[in-house]
């Protein structure tokens, strides 16, 4: 590249025997979007890490600027002028708006005298949030946004900072599309002032149409760069993976004329009202719509998480009251939940324990825990969901996100539930692991469980279901059986244009 800000030689990185990364060479061009791309467990987090600090490499070099340079803690990528937007937001909950912003800024504008400028931070603050076009104040509390509006506080954040080299890290991966749209005029706005950005992200839509060169990774190895005008995303998915997925086919359904589910007017004030539908055994149903159109708060309460005002839930044609979550395990209900990171995995466990959580019951002997049997069951599991793993007595931090999430998968169906629900259940993960699970649910299906899928990426919906409901603002606003889907009769009932 006649001008890289960034070249990478033969890195490797090595975990105890496990090889991260081997050998990678590639350079980064000054002033562009390069995108890294490859399928979980790839090497790019790791890659990530290493410009940002957290690891140091086991063995190769990085040129900034031309020069070899040792980037081995966090202050000093800041120092070089990397910024990270991650993908799991690491922002401060119980925090405002605004001092999430500035946290870790040194700048002397925040200071007045020995104080915080307060009046200066939300005034700053306000500017980003109009930027974004986010309807919230600078003193409001992190915990009290939805994901994406996390998300979008860091990308805030970042941008704060005037990064030199800024690495974003599946940023749009909550996002709506109006969202995303406004993140890439901004992403546009930062190349043509001289902003280097690396970009990760599993849509690959998304690299073609932000991006100017892409970086391939597949199992720790560089595969190849190129730039985006030569390549097309069913080259991108053969150069990730090694061969080819049918992603978005459709399969026979499995759905049967037995009524297993059904819900009656359910309410739940200022989240959804009268909410009204049927899952037949064996049936794929999914339920669009944009982000707070209330499809997560329906499946807490479905689940038991959260309860709703009034409303019946029938299984099987009996009234059941879901009190609480262990109500809804009892009568055979599953959850795979939006945020793994938060709601799904505990990180300071194993594998094995993770993936045992619910059926820890089933393998006692007496009042012990059968290590045998749970030894055994864990070796099944993994081969029956094709888990990535070595040993299963490592922490579930171990493995990469697609992993994680088909050892969350794995957990419920191991439980045997007639009722799965998934809240947006391929987030985050790339085409390989998204194929794997779009192939768990359809073969759980082929078993007579009713499944109820929540997302926000249409092409999954469509070739994944056998019916679709849509919601718009907490009220259902269509219903689609296969022969009619499309993605702009979904769009026009998610936005209530088709009302």
């Amino acid at each position: 590249m006649a001008d890289s800000i960034i070249r990478f030689e033969n890195i490797s990185k090595n975990f105890a025997a496990t090889a991260a990364l081997r050998d990678v060479s590639f350079e980064i061009e000054r002033g562009e979007v390069h995108c890294l791309c490859g399928e979980n467990g790839a090497g790019k987090s790791t890659l990530i890490n290493i410009c940002g600090g957290v690891f140091s490499p086991t063995h190769g070099k990085i040129f900034i600027d031309g020069k070899e340079t040792e980037i081995n803690s966090i202050t000093k990528s800041e120092e070089m002028g990397f910024f990270i937007v991650h993908q799991e937001v690491p922002l401060c909950a119980n925090m405002s708006i605004a001092h999430n912003i500035f946290l870790g800024y040194k700048s002397p504008d925040i200071r007045k005298s020995f104080f915080l400028d307060e009046k200066f931070m939300r005034n700053e603050t306000q500017k980003m949030l109009d930027l974004f076009k986010l309807q919230l104040k600078p003193d409001q509390l992190v915990e009290t946004l939805s994901i994406a509006e996390q998300s979008i506080i860091q990308i805030a954040k970042a941008i704060y900072f005037k990064p030199r080299i800024m690495i974003m890290d599946e940023p749009t991966a909550a996002l709506t599309n109006d969202q995303r749209k406004v993140v890439f005029d901004i992403i546009h706005q930062l190349k043509t002032n001289g902003t280097t950005i690396i970009y990760v992200s599993h849509r690959l839509e998304e690299i073609i149409e932000i991006g100017d060169s892409i970086t391939v990774l597949r199992d720790g190895q560089f595969i190849c760069t190129k730039r985006v005008c030569e390549v097309t995303q069913d080259d991108l998915v053969k150069l990730m993976v090694g061969r080819e997925i049918d992603m978005y086919s459709t399969h026979e359904s499995q759905a049967q004329d037995e009524v297993l589910l059904e819900v009656k007017e359910l309410t739940r004030k200022g989240e959804f009202e009268n909410i009204s539908f049927q899952l037949k055994k064996g049936e794929i149903l999914g339920i669009a719509g944009f982000i707070g159109a209330g499809r997560t708060e329906v499946l807490m309460s479905l689940f038991g998480a959260t309860k709703p005002y009034h409303g019946e839930i029938r299984i099987h044609g009996e009234l059941i009251k879901i009190k609480n979550v262990e109500t809804a395990i009892k009568n055979r209900i599953a959850l795979i939940p939006e945020s793994r990171r938060d709601d799904a995995i505990i990180p300071s466990m194993s594998i094995k324990d993770n993936a045992q959580l619910v059926t820890i019951a089933h393998m006692m002997k007496g009042p012990f825990i059968d290590k045998k049997k749970t030894n055994k069951c864990i070796e099944q599991t993994r081969k029956k969901f094709s888990i990535k793993a070595n040993d299963c007595n490592l922490p579930i931090m171990t493995l990469s996100g697609g992993n994680q999430q088909k050892v969350v998968a794995a957990r419920w169906i191991d439980n045997d539930p007639e009722i799965l629900l998934c809240d947006e259940p391929t987030r985050g993960i790339d085409v390989g692991a998204k194929s794997e699970i779009y192939d768990i649910i359809r073969e759980v299906s082929k078993d007579g469980v009713g499944t109820i899928v929540v997302s926000s990426e249409l092409p999954e919906l469509i070739s994944l279901c056998d019916r679709i409901i849509v919601m718009h603002e907490g009220k259902l606003t269509g219903e689609l059986h296969r022969n009619e889907f499309s993605e702009e009769l979904i769009m026009g009932y998610a936005t209530k244009t088709n009302c």
